[in-house]
C-alpha cells in the first residue's frame, strides 16, 4: 500500500479529528502494513497516547482484531462511542461476530445505516448475513432504510450488487439474479458507465505478501506451493503476472480448522471470509488479497474447490523454484499443470480484456450450476464484458437463462 492509499485509508478513519492526529494516523497505516516497520507504527500510537487522542484507542483495538485477541479488541472499543466515527461501529460489529454476539453486531449495524450514509456500513451487514433468516433482515433493513443513505439513487447499483451478495450468502439464488439485474440494467442505462477493471497488484506488496505467507506457514510446519497464476507468472516472466489481483498457492494435509488458527492469531493476516470451505482466503496488512486452497487427491488426480466450482489437475510431484530472490515449491511437471490450467497457449500474455478464469480455465469443473450462472451475470459489469459480451451470453444460453439474455439485449436495444 502507497503512503497515498495511507494517508486516503487514514483521512476515512480519523474524520472530525485534528489534522496532526490524522496526518500521524496515516503514517501509523503506512508503518503497520509490514513487519519490518510496525515498530515505527507503535511508537506513533504510543504519542498519539501520550496526547490523550481517543483514536488511538480505535487503532490499538484494531491491533488486537489483527492478532486475535478479540475480547482485548471489544474491551477497548467498548469505551470508544460508535455514533462519533462509523469506523469504530463497523470494527465492534465484526468483533461482536466472532465472539458469537451475532444480533447485538446486527443490532449495532442497523443502528449505523440511521446515523451514517456510507455504503461500507451495508457491506458489513452483508458480510454478516449467511442463512435464510439474515437475509430476510438484510433486505427488511435495506428497504427500510434505503431512503436515508445519502446520495442513494446514485448508488442504487451498488447497493443492490451487495443485496445480491447477501441473497448468494443464503443461497437464495433466485433473489440474487433479480437484484444483479436491477443493478445492471441501471448501469447500462448510464452513459457514462465505467466497467469494473481489476485491481493489480503492486509487485512490492505481493512479494512482502507471499513471503510472510511461506514464512508463517513454514514456522507452522505446512508445505506451501506455488498455484494458477503465481506459478504462471514464476515460469512465464518470473515476477507476477501484470493483471493479476491476488496470490493464489496450495497446501496439502491441513485441516481447515487448522488454517483458520493460524490465520486468526497472524501478527500480519486477516481472514477475509470465515465461510470459505475451499482453503482460507485473506488479505495482507498491505492489502494484498491471498488464498490458500486446499489440495485433496480422488482417483488418481489433485483437485482443489473454489466457491461454486473446482479445478482438477494430474497427480504432481513438487519441486524447488526460484522467484524474486527467494524459493518456492511448485508443480514439478511446470508444463503439463499450466497446459491444464490455461492451454496450450500459456506462455502468451493475456489481460482481463481477453481472460476470464471462468470461462477460460479448461481443467474448471461446476459444483453450483446457479452461483456459476450468478457469476456470469456479475462478469457483465467487468471490463472483460466490453470485448467478450457474446461469449459471455452463449455461456448464458447454454444454462438455460436464454430469457435472461433476450430481456438484456432488448434492453440494451433501447438503451442506444
Amino acid at each position: 500500500m502507497t503512503f497515498k492509499a495511507s494517508l486516503k485509508k487514514a483521512f476515512i478513519e480519523t474524520k472530525g479529528e485534528f489534522f496532526i492526529t490524522r496526518l500521524l494516523c496515516a503514517f501509523f497505516e503506512y508503518y503497520f502494513q509490514s513487519l519490518k516497520t510496525q515498530k515505527k507504527a507503535f511508537l506513533i500510537l504510543k504519542i498519539l497516547s501520550i496526547f490523550k487522542q481517543d483514536i488511538s484507542l480505535f487503532y490499538k483495538a484494531k491491533i488486537e482484531y489483527f492478532k486475535g485477541d478479540f475480547h482485548k479488541a471489544l474491551f477497548l472499543l467498548e469505551s470508544l462511542k460508535p455514533n462519533k466515527n462509523p469506523d469504530i461501529c463497523y470494527l465492534k460489529a465484526r468483533v461482536l461476530s466472532l465472539l458469537g454476539q451475532k444480533e447485538q453486531a446486527f443490532l449495532l449495524l442497523e443502528q449505523s445505516l440511521k446515523s451514517f450514509s456510507r455504503l461500507k456500513g451495508f457491506i458489513e451487514l452483508v458480510n454478516l448475513s449467511t442463512n435464510k433468516e439474515e437475509f430476510a433482515l438484510v433486505k427488511k433493513l435495506f428497504d427500510e432504510n434505503k431512503d436515508n443513505f445519502a446520495h442513494f439513487q446514485n448508488n442504487k447499483k451498488e447497493f443492490l450488487k451487495w443485496l445480491a451478495q447477501a441473497a448468494i450468502n443464503a443461497k437464495e439464488y433466485q433473489f440474487a439474479k433479480q437484484f444483479l439485474k436491477e443493478s445492471l440494467f441501471l448501469f447500462l442505462k448510464n452513459p457514462r458507465k465505467k466497467f469494473q477493471a481489476k485491481q493489480i497488484m503492486r509487485t512490492k506488496d505481493a512479494k512482502e505478501a507471499l513471503e510472510d505467507l511461506a514464512e508463517l506457514l513454514a514456522l507452522n510446519k505446512i508445505t506451501m506451493f506455488l498455484i494458477s497464476g503465481v506459478f504462471l507468472g514464476c515460469v512465464r516472466s518470473k515476477s507476477f503476472i501484470e493483471h493479476d489481483y491476488d496470490i493464489d498457492v496450495g497446501v496439502f494435509g491441513v485441516s481447515l480448522e487448522s488454517l483458520h488458527e493460524i490465520f486468526t492469531k497472524s501478527p500480519c493476516f486477516v481472514l477475509k471470509n470465515p465461510h470459505y470451505q475451499g482453503g482460507v482466503q485473506l488479505y495482507h496488512l498491505n492489502g494484498i488479497y491471498i488464498d490458500v486452497f486446499l489440495h485433496f487427491e480422488e482417483h488418481g488426480f489433485i483437485y482443489h474447490d473454489g466457491d461454486f466450482v473446482r479445478w482438477k489437475n494430474t497427480a504432481f510431484e513438487l519441486c524447488e523454484y526460484e522467484f524474486l530472490g527467494k524459493k518456492y515449491l511448485a508443480p514439478k511437471d511446470y508444463d503439463l499443470y499450466l497446459r491444464e490450467n490455461y492451454g496450450v497457449t500459456y506462455m502468451q500474455s493475456k489481460n482481463s480484456k481477453t481472460y476470464y478464469t471462468f470461462l477460460d480455465t479448461p481443467n474448471m469443473q461446476i459444483l453450483n450450476k446457479e452461483e456459476f450462472i450468478i457469476c456470469l451475470y456479475e462478469s457483465l459489469f467487468k471490463e472483460f464484458a466490453l470485448f467478450n459480451e457474446t461469449r459471455i451470453l452463449d455461456k448464458l444460453k447454454e444454462l438455460n437463462e436464454k430469457s435472461f439474455v433476450t430481456e438484456y439485449l432488448d434492453f440494451k436495444k433501447g438503451c442506444v
